[in-house]
Order: structure tokens, then C-alpha cells, then sequence
């Protein structure tokens, strides 16, 4: 490879909350996996586990290093290393086709451990594999022994994929990473894995893990499988020596690429100065040394449920001849961490197409064509198989009792429409897909409304995609919206939350414009923009899915103002994104102070409100009042639901 790159495309960092392409069959082990970084299954039966023992005793390691810990991939035998790999496929192949999604098998070897006090792994993430903003990898570490923490088990600290945001590089210890020089002091918050012969600890590349040295008598024996979703491109990071300022390079390589070069072999071409043979640039960036504040990242590690293991920390103490690392203070209480201002701030660019941002951003909505008549015919035929029955009034399956219910049904919107979603929009991460029905009566109307505060607007927009699985008509309850409303009053919304619309709900039926939208189009929409919809009296359900999205770097919250406290302030609540698929309130205790998430604290709020003025002033009022399409007085003077449901239709989308 020559110096002369050309301009290569830039390599951009992924987000340390990245929205990723599922890569387990089961729809909990992926939640779980999303929420910590790792998940344990029964993976090898006892005779498969026989069989790789015997298969390793057959083989000469003649790559075991003296510190006590080597892997099959040291080896410099490029055969060895693929019939290792190879046998590893052929014996583990079934079991990762019934655990994950059209996965790719791109790596595979023994990950062994020798008796003696040498042989500690300190925590780590392993290296960036594929494109992370899209795809996540992973290592199924299958104990082939049984492993406890006096014979080096590995350990993991939960949470620990969300927490940085470069490209993990090779080589080490060349290329620096933000935790380097604090190793033992976070060491004590790996959560120690102890597992029986065929168990797996699967677990995010991003995760950070190690183990503690084998103190035992025999060989802690384990093999990791390296897997990726099938459409992912395997990818590999270099720190370029000699480079100044210093500089990464990405290759597009094959699985072949990880049995020639081996992290040792990579830090010997590095101070020669030299890049690995035949590896195509595919991008270049410049590498920024991070560091990592220990006590903050502590206090993260706490926050996501690691505790300190003193046990451990002594333990790790007494082998190095160090002073133990002391237990730390609880967690700091976060008062007053969430700000709100009148200001508009400039939101996170979310669609790939720039005319269709500048609509989001000037309208507050963009009509596109969504998905195709196959599609809308398959969403059709889940939603009858779900719903036999036609519903009354209005619903959506956010309200459903029956969590599983709500999982299954986002589960199924995101396959049919992940991919066309991955091709409108950049950097955002899918939160929710929900059904939003309307039965053919008078109480399916959806009076005027936002949807409550989802996601931090000082920087993100919550995002809907609102897309009807029949043509809209006047009769089926179609959509309204007012242009630009989501920018006439920057608001908290929520349950407990005074509208900024209740003074005006006359004017504003003069206002409203219609959608017409045929079955597969969609209404992309800020979620704080003000819409309404008639009722259905089409005779038929009225079917529309909603997909709920915003920036991947955005983090989600709920709003909360207490009426018996005189201040005027609102309570922010950060919350995980997987609150629509387990908050049981929506269809309870709506009204009550969350029981989710972690209070940001209480901010000034002045409860904002529209005048006919602000209204003349930004619409002139100029609709024309024999508009066919327009909502009619009759309509809008339908009395709202009462109760919970007054709010929960204010959640969502009519």
C-alpha cells in the first residue's frame, strides 16, 4: 500500500448508544444483551464439550506464552489456526443458528489459561469488528471447563457497551485507550462469571471484560466464536506509526485477515513502522487520545448496577504487591443536571436526504412514500392474526397489559421496516413500533394534541413515523396537522402538564390542513407539533402503524409536574429506552410520579400558552372556511375522553 490514499472517505466514530441491527432469534436475549452488554445461555451439549477437549489435547501449542494466558490465534501456523477455527464451526455451527439471526462466524479459537499467578487479562474492550453504527459484534465465550474465580473465569462490567465512543484499534499496547492507566482500579467491578462446561457468556465487543489469573492446578480451557450480523462488512483499525498528528486507517478485510495478523503481529509491524500487506484503506482518521476520569467512571459503573467486589480487589492486591483500591461513595444524586430554556435550539440532523430535513425542520413534518403494497400487506395480516376482533373506540398496542403483546408487535414493524428506515435517515435509533387502531365510532376521534415529551429536546427531536396501512379518506379518520406548530412555544409535555393549546382549540380548528395519504405513505413528524383526527365512520378499522425514533445520541425522559406544590417547575426523569416496551402505567396509574427512571431534578417552568394573537400573528387565520378537507365545527366540539386515556391518546399519534 502506497502513501498516495487519494481522499479516502472519512471514518465517522460511532455513538456510544448506537442503534443496531438485532442479532439474536429471541427478542428477550436481545433486550437483555441491549440493556448490559452481555447475556449466558446453555450453548454446548456435554458431548461437544468432550469433543473440543479432546480436540485441543491433540494439538501442540507451541504458541503458549510465558505470562500464562494465549490464545490459538498467537500461533504463527496459519493451518493451525484455521483447522482450529474450522473444528470450533463445524462443532458450534447448529447451536449459533438457533441462538442468532443470520449471523457470521469470522473468528474462532481456544482462549486459554495456565496455571499461575501471571496469567491476569485487565479489563478491555476487544477490537471494533465491524461498522458500529449499524451492526453490533460479538464473542461467545464458551467455558470448556468449569470456570470460578480462583481459576480465572472471565468477568464483565455490566453496561460498560454504552460507555465509549472511538474506534478500538489495534495494536496494543501502541495504540493508548481512554482506561489504560486504570486498570486496577476499575478491575474490581468486573462481575466474575463462574460457569459449568457448555455454558457461553456472550457478550458486546464494546463490553468491557478480563480475569483474574489461574490459581488452580490445571489449564482453564474455553473457546471464543467471533459473531457478526451476515450483511455486516468486516472491518479492521490500525494506529498508522509515524503519522503526526497520529491517524487511523480502516480496511475492509476477510475472515482470513484475523488469521494472519494477530495482535502481536500487528504491534511488530507497527515499530517497524509498517501497515499490514495487502489490506485496502477504506478510510482515515485522526486518533485523539481519550482518557477516562476513574471516579466518574466509577460512579457510571454504579449507576448501571456494578457493585464493588472487595473480595476481588484484595485478592488482585496481594498477587501485585499493591495497596487495595477502597470501596467508593454511593453514586451522586443528580439535583439539578436537566435544563430547560424558551430558546429553539438547533436539533441533530436525523434523515439522509437534506430536503427532507429542511421540511422536518421548517413544517415540523415530511410526506414521503414509505413502504410497498407487499409490506403494508404483510403488517395487514399480523395485525387480523393479532386482532380478530374489531376494536371500539381508539387504541394502540402501547396500551396493552400484555408486555410480551407490545414486544411482539414492535418486533414485527422493525422487520418490516428497518431496512427502508436505515435508507431515509442517518445516526437515529429505533425506539418503538406500536399499532394505533381506530374502531368505527364516534370515540375514536383524537382531539387536538402533542405528543408528550419523549427524548431531551435541548438537543434531539423525538420522531414519529406515522404510516396507514389503508388509503385515508374523509370518513376513516385521517390526519391534520398544523404547519410549524412545533415551533410557536418550546414546551414540557406530559400527563400532569397544562396544555399550550386549550385557549385556543377554535382557532386552531381553522388552522389544521389535511393529510391525504394512500396505504404505505407516511407522515414523518416532530413529535411537538400539534395534529388532530375525526373520528372513523368508514364502518371498518381504521389501521396505522407508528414507528418512534430519534437521534442515537439522545437519551430518553418523562415529565412530571406536581399540582399540589405551588412552584412552578417540572420534574425531568431520565429513562431507559426500553420504556415503552415495560412501563405498565400507561394503562393505570398514568397521573401518579413516575416509577421509572432516575429524577434529573425539578426545573422552572413557565407553563406556556397560544393566544388567538400569537396564532393571527404566525397563520393570518387566512384558511378559507368552506374547505371540504377541513375538520367541522360538529367535530371539534366533541367532548375529549376522560381519565387516563385523555392522556394516553395525547402520547401517540392519532
Amino acid at each position: 500500500m502506497t502513501d498516495d490514499l487519494g481522499a479516502p472517505r472519512k471514518v465517522t466514530v460511532q455513538s456510544p448508544i448506537p442503534a443496531m441491527r438485532p442479532i439474536f432469534r429471541s427478542s428477550q436475549l436481545q433486550d437483555d444483551f441491549d440493556r448490559d452488554g452481555y447475556v449466558i445461555v446453555p450453548f454446548l451439549d456435554a458431548s461437544q464439550v468432550a469433543e473440543l477437549n479432546a480436540h485441543y489435547a491433540s494439538l501442540d501449542h507451541d504458541h503458549k506464552s510465558p505470562h500464562g494466558f494465549h490464545v490459538s490465534l498467537d500461533n504463527q501456523d496459519r493451518a493451525f489456526k484455521r483447522a482450529v477455527m474450522d473444528k470450533l464451526q463445524n462443532v458450534a455451527r447448529a447451536r449459533v443458528d438457533e441462538v442468532f439471526d443470520r449471523a457470521q462466524i469470522f473468528v474462532a479459537s481456544y482462549v486459554v489459561k495456565e496455571p499461575g499467578p501471571r496469567g491476569i487479562v485487565p479489563p478491555h474492550q476487544d477490537w471494533t469488528f465491524v461498522d458500529e453504527q449499524r451492526f453490533a459484534s460479538c464473542t461467545v465465550w464458551i467455558a470448556l471447563s468449569k470456570t470460578t474465580v480462583d481459576n480465572g473465569a472471565l468477568g464483565v462490567i455490566q453496561g460498560s457497551h454504552r460507555l465509549f465512543d472511538h474506534h478500538r484499534a489495534s495494536p496494543s499496547p501502541q495504540c493508548p485507550t481512554p482506561i489504560g492507566e486504570l486498570m486496577f482500579q476499575i478491575f474490581p467491578y468486573l462481575a466474575i462469571k463462574e460457569m459449568e462446561p457448555g455454558q457461553a457468556l456472550i457478550f458486546n465487543n464494546r463490553t468491557l471484560h478480563g480475569s483474574p489469573p489461574n490459581l488452580s492446578e490445571v489449564p482453564r480451557i474455553a473457546a471464543g466464536i467471533g459473531i457478526a450480523h451476515e450483511e455486516a462488512e468486516l472491518l479492521h483499525h490500525y494506529l498508522l506509526p509515524g503519522t503526526d498528528p497520529p491517524q487511523i486507517e480502516c480496511y475492509k478485510v476477510e475472515p482470513a485477515f484475523f488469521h494472519q495478523y494477530s495482535n502481536g503481529k500487528l504491534g511488530q509491524l507497527y515499530d517497524a513502522g509498517q501497515r499490514p500487506e495487502e489490506q485496502i484503506c477504506i478510510g482515515r482518521e485522526p486518533f485523539v487520545r481519550k482518557a477516562a476520569d476513574g471516579e466518574s467512571l466509577v460512579q457510571q459503573f454504579l449507576r448501571d448496577g456494578n457493585r464493588f467486589d472487595a473480595a476481588l480487589a484484595e485478592r488482585m492486591a496481594r498477587l501485585f504487591g499493591q495497596s487495595a483500591p477502597r470501596a467508593p461513595s454511593a453514586p451522586a444524586r443528580a439535583t439539578s443536571s436537566y435544563t430547560f430554556s424558551a430558546d429553539f435550539p438547533a436539533m441533530k440532523r436525523v434523515f439522509r436526504a437534506q430536503e427532507h430535513q429542511q421540511a422536518l425542520e421548517r413544517d415540523g413534518f415530511v410526506v414521503i412514500d414509505f413502504l410497498d403494497a407487499a409490506q403494508v400487506a404483510a403488517l395487514v395480516e399480523h395485525y387480523r392474526t393479532t386482532h380478530p376482533e374489531p376494536v371500539k373506540g381508539f387504541y394502540a398496542s402501547t396500551f396493552a397489559g400484555d408486555l410480551s403483546y407490545r414486544e411482539g408487535v414492535d418486533k414485527r414493524i422493525r422487520e418490516v421496516c428497518a431496512e427502508r428506515i436505515d435508507a431515509l435517515t442517518q445516526d437515529i435509533k429505533i425506539i418503538f413500533g406500536s399499532y394505533i387502531v381506530k374502531g368505527s365510532d364516534e370515540a375514536s376521534q383524537m382531539n387536538i394534541h402533542q405528543d408528550m415529551t419523549l427524548v431531551d429536546e435541548n438537543e434531539f427531536s423525538g420522531i414519529n413515523i406515522w404510516c396507514p396501512l389503508t388509503d385515508l379518506n374523509a370518513h376513516n379518520g385521517p390526519l391534520f396537522v398544523l404547519p410549524g406548530s412545533h415551533r410557536l412555544l418550546r414546551t414540557l409535555r406530559g400527563s400532569t402538564i397544562p396544555a399550550i393549546y386549550d385557549g385556543v382549540r377554535a382557532e386552531l380548528m381553522k388552522l389544521l390542513q389535511p393529510v391525504h395519504l394512500r396505504a404505505g405513505q407516511a407522515i414523518i413528524f416532530d413529535q411537538s407539533i400539534i395534529h388532530f383526527s375525526p373520528p372513523n365512520r368508514s364502518g371498518a378499522d381504521r389501521v396505522v402503524i407508528n414507528v418512534f425514533f430519534a437521534h442515537r445520541d439522545a437519551r430518553m425522559v418523562i415529565c412530571y409536574h406536581d399540582h399540589s406544590q405551588p412552584e412552578q417547575t417540572v420534574e425531568v426523569f431520565e429513562v431507559d429506552d426500553s420504556l415503552l416496551h415495560v412501563y405498565e402505567h400507561f394503562g393505570t396509574d398514568i397521573h401518579a410520579r413516575p416509577n421509572v427512571g432516575r429524577s434529573l431534578g425539578k426545573v422552572p417552568y413557565a407553563f406556556p400558552a397560544l393566544t388567538p394573537e400569537l396564532l393571527r400573528q404566525r397563520y393570518s387565520l387566512a384558511v378559507p372556511e368552506a374547505n371540504v378537507d377541513a375538520p367541522t365545527a360538529a367535530s371539534s366540539s366533541t367532548p375529549a375522553a376522560s381519565g387516563w386515556c385523555t392522556w394516553l391518546r395525547r402520547l401517540l399519534s392519532a
